[in-house]
């Protein structure tokens, strides 16, 4: 019984922690289903694309889409993969120690 309570206590502080974390998502992209810590960026200047591993899947960020400030010191990307499409970036954001701010909306290019 007690096992069963100390479970419940958990899950009660463990489902806030859970929904917070998507909560800085920009809500015209995300669903708070569909955005997913990226790693292994890696950036071309030589036309200002990255390329991600995301949620299992290796993905080309493209200049064209929009590119917001990560609240983290972490890329994110908001991604949407149904059954038989490519799967299509729809935000990238970009953490604001980078370099490589060059699109992120509301902000001068930086170098």
């Amino acid at each position: 019984m007690l096992r069963m309570w100390l479970v419940a206590i958990a899950l009660i502080f463990a489902a806030p922690a859970a929904v917070l974390g998507h909560s800085w998502y920009d809500a015209d992209c995300c669903s708070d289903k569909d955005c997913f810590p990226a790693t292994n960026v890696k950036y071309y200047a030589y036309d200002r694309s990255y390329t991600a591993d995301v949620h299992g899947h290796h993905v080309r960020v493209g200049p064209e889409v929009r590119k917001l400030l990560s609240l983290d010191a972490g890329y994110h990307a908001c991604i949407r993969a149904r059954p038989g499409m490519e799967i299509r970036v729809k935000c990238w954001y970009v953490p604001g120690n980078s370099r490589k701010q060059d699109d992120i909306a509301g902000q001068d290019a930086q170098g």
